[in-house]
């Protein structure tokens, strides 16, 4: 999560305009986003994975299918920007990029603790 959270800011820098937007590098950085989007969510679920130094929520573990519908729809949702970032529209990405966002903090409201 976070080298998700590493590229997803770094993302954000350039959709807030702080940074300037590269057609090129913005499209390699949606590419790995969605890359790692893939990863992460089975070594979420192993019986207490709950507990310890985590923030992860126990309802994650009593509501998998919920966690695993939510870490699909990250999945769908950057396979998304991977694909309106090679088009170069800065509209769409930023659009998209958005829907990421939301994605995001749904999950961690429902599945994580502050």
């Amino acid at each position: 999560m976070t080298l998700i959270g590493q590229h997803f800011g770094s993302m954000g820098q350039v959709v807030k305009g702080k940074q300037p937007y590269d057609k090129a590098t913005f499209a390699e950085e949606a590419a790995i986003l969605e890359m790692l989007s893939k990863i992460p969510w089975d070594a979420f679920l192993y019986p207490e994975s709950d507990s310890g130094k985590t923030k992860l929520k126990s309802n994650a573990l009593k509501n998998k299918n919920d966690f695993m519908q939510a870490a699909r729809m990250l999945e769908d949702e950057t396979s998304k920007l991977a694909t309106d970032a090679k088009t170069g529209d800065f509209n769409a990405v930023r659009a998209q990029f958005g829907a990421i966002a939301k994605t995001c903090k749904d999950c961690h409201g429902e599945f994580k603790s502050k």
